[in-house]
């Protein structure tokens, strides 16, 4: 998930470049600890550092990559492990209602039926149980839309402050002294 050889390295700090996109592929199952023991790992074969600053890991975004502005959080890290939980869901309540729509018969295209005097009749008035099934499909129908266009709603407002958070380029690793 790191590369080596490190972008840059000081008796203070290195820098290298992660692979962001894997980590996030790993889901929910990889933890902020764990990317701390990865770092510390890092730190401790390459340069014998014994500790790292978990709090002042920053990164760099693929825009701006020799700037390390940004703080990689736990509080971050969890935003973005949401947002693509977030996204899972809002997948997959989007493929469950477009494959009901899709199994949806077409509506029935009826001819009126003219009279003699080419009046048209007027259809059979639909019974009390079809109206209430009608109904609760309609209701099934509204509410499955509803969860899917809130799921996508979660999806965009999670995704606003985490911006730059989904361009992460390299990250900055401060020396525990």
């Amino acid at each position: 998930m790191l590369t080596r050889p490190h972008i840059e390295a000081t008796s203070g700090f290195y820098s290298s470049r992660i692979d962001w996109d894997r980590i996030r592929a790993v889901g929910p199952e990889i933890t902020w600890e764990a990317i701390v023991q990865l770092l510390q790992k890092e730190a401790e074969e390459v340069y014998g550092w014994s500790g790292i600053k978990s709090d002042t890991i920053t990164y760099s975004t693929k825009e701006h990559t020799a700037s390390f502005t940004n703080t990689l959080s736990q509080k971050m890290f969890e935003r973005v492990v949401a947002h693509d939980s977030y996204v899972k869901q809002a997948t997959v309540l989007r493929t469950e209602h477009e494959a009901i729509e899709a199994a949806k018969p077409p509506p029935e295209e009826t001819k009126p039926v003219l009279d003699d005097n080419g009046e048209p009749i007027p259809p059979k008035p639909k019974s009390k149980r079809q109206m209430r099934e009608e109904a609760e499909q309609r209701k099934k129908d509204t509410e499955r839309l509803r969860a899917l266009l809130e799921a996508e709603h979660k999806v965009e407002c999670a995704a606003i402050p985490l911006t730059n958070a989904f361009k992460v380029f390299a990250v900055r690793v401060e020396r525990d002294v």
